[in-house]
């Protein structure tokens, strides 16, 4: 995610040669170069991968993913540049998912397809928000097809 000049990247999966990550990060790092970056704050929400992480708003947001249990997330969250962290809906209207795409347009923020709740599909549904709280669905099956990730 990008704002005023600065990259964001939110949660993942710290990566141990030859070892099964079990510990999913909720960590926030900054950086204005791409070179050189730097811890935040951690968020408050569960680590996770295979979420969404864009800027709108002028804030960063984390949507859905997958936490260390396997797990599909349904929540919204978000942080001011300052990264203190709000959390914007706990079960938003596109529901538990990981893998999804998330995408700013239109002055909306967009989440696009994904794995479903049972990490057995993959999504073809669109939605968009415009607060990240209240969910609007623009297509229940976008003629892409099904996309993960």
């Amino acid at each position: 995610a990008t704002s005023g000049g600065a990259l964001f990247i939110t949660g993942g999966i710290p990566y141990v040669l030859f070892s099964a990550a079990t510990n999913y990060s909720a960590a926030a790092y900054g950086s204005a170069s791409g070179v050189v970056w730097a811890s935040l704050s951690s968020g408050p929400w569960v680590g996770r991968a295979y979420h969404g992480s864009v800027v709108f708003l002028g804030q960063v947001w984390v949507l859905a993913g997958l936490d260390s249990s396997g797990t599909a997330l349904g929540d919204v969250w978000s942080a001011s540049l300052g990264m203190v962290w709000s959390q914007a809906t706990s079960a938003a209207g596109f529901g538990p998912r990981s893998w999804v795409s998330s995408v700013v347009f239109g002055g909306r923020l967009w989440v696009v397809g994904g794995l479903d709740s049972s990490q057995s599909s993959c999504l073809s549904d669109v939605w968009n928000s415009p607060d990240g709280v209240r969910w609007v669905q623009a297509t229940s099956s976008a003629n892409f097809g099904a996309r993960c990730g």
